[in-house]
């Protein structure tokens, strides 16, 4: 936009229509083309603000009346691996991305003028989120040594507002392995999830972007420290790491310590180094000694290479078309994306450069799903 006010598109449209203008009118009166009204009323691009000025003075309008205030601003997070670090670009590109999803908010399939039960004055301390997920599990009828399924995960976000967009990015060593927007205005989230990564790193992802989405105040790092703490919490909860550290301090060597730490992750389908962590987080919290486990960080980096991609298991090790792409990801991610999407572009003047926008792709790809949400079957 040239300017930061934006148009109150419903006050200059009613004022319009009881003043008799149309757009090659009002064009007129302005000096201006009927296409660049026509963008105006729309809501596709912003007047400067001399214009600004005079259409205020021709519609009758005060100049309040005539603008919006400013909203908030996207809210972003990403999920990161290693030493990657968030630059400013990063987060610029993810903002203009939570700026033009807005345009999808009338297409959702919930009410957003109603509030999704999120956290009251979240916290990253450990009793606390030990707490929440205690509930959370007794909620979905699930014990203590349950195995949370990423499904259970899936069925949640629906309940909170938030919007799976699954992507195939490849494989990312540092950032873009899942981006997380959330639109304070509309209370809405919208999670980009690369289906690129091995099974259990993105069932741990899940459970971190839940945490990001009940904990909408907790921002920066301690919104990243309490997310990653809610997700070991809820995939491996204290009373299992309990037990687990009692069974791995009676193996006498390392490498059966560790043997058994792979036993458990494997049940669980969590990384070892997520075991381990929460083992020794119990050992911390109850004064007792940590496992000092040097080989860990090793055995963990191969045993995580033994799962399948999600991309594999979804689409049996088969580069996807277009049509397979979003049935089967929208089959597994239970998504409303796509079909708010296809109602969007079916009711707006829109093209395929929206899509390379949202979604970070090529032309080419975004032609593609254009076309085929455009013209595809239900």
């Amino acid at each position: 936009m040239e300017n930061e006010n934006q148009l109150n598109l419903t006050a200059i449209q009613e004022k319009m229509k009881f003043l008799g203008f149309n757009n090659s009118s009002l064009a007129e009166q302005l000096g201006v083309t009927r296409e660049i009204v026509s963008k105006w009323v729309t809501g596709k691009k912003n007047p400067r603000p001399r214009h600004m000025l005079e259409l205020a003075k021709t519609l009758s309008l005060k100049f309040e009346e005539i603008i919006i205030p400013d909203l908030p601003e996207p809210i972003i997070a990403f999920r990161k691996r290693g030493r990657s670090k968030t630059t400013k670009d990063h987060v610029e590109r993810a903002k203009q991305m939570g700026e033009s999803l807005k345009s999808l908010l009338p297409y959702l399939p919930f009410d957003i003028s109603k509030k999704p039960a999120v956290l009251l004055n979240p916290k990253n301390e450990f009793n606390y989120i030990k707490r929440i997920v205690k509930k959370l599990r007794e909620d979905l009828n699930l014990s203590d040594i349950d195995v949370f399924q990423y499904e259970k995960i899936i069925e949640l976000f629906k309940n909170y507002h938030a919007v799976l967009i699954p992507v195939l990015w490849g494989v990312k060593d540092y950032h873009e392995n899942a981006i997380h927007i959330y639109l304070p205005d509309s209370m809405t989230t919208w999670i980009y999830l690369n289906l690129e990564v091995e099974k259990h790193d993105f069932k741990f992802w899940m459970a971190h972007e839940l945490g990001h989405v009940l904990a909408t105040d907790l921002i920066g790092d301690e919104g990243e420290d309490f997310a990653d703490s809610f997700a070991a919490e809820l995939l491996f909860p204290s009373e299992v790491a309990e037990h687990s550290y009692k069974k791995i301090t009676q193996n006498k060597t390392e490498s059966s310590k560790i043997s058994y730490i792979k036993n458990i992750a494997k049940k669980y389908e969590i990384s070892p180094y997520t075991v381990y962590s929460q083992v020794n987080l119990y050992a911390k919290t109850n004064g007792l000694q940590n496992l000092e486990l040097k080989a860990i960080h090793g055995a963990a980096k191969n045993f995580n290479k033994s799962f399948p991609k999600i991309s594999e298991i979804i689409f049996n090790n088969q580069t996807p078309d277009v049509s397979a792409y979003i049935y089967k990801s929208e089959k597994l991610l239970q998504t409303s994306f796509f079909k708010s999407l296809k109602k969007f572009i079916l009711s707006e003047e829109v093209n395929f450069t929206y899509l390379k926008d949202i979604l970070k792709i090529s032309i080419p790809v975004a032609k593609e799903i254009y076309d085929e949400l455009k013209n595809g079957s239900e």
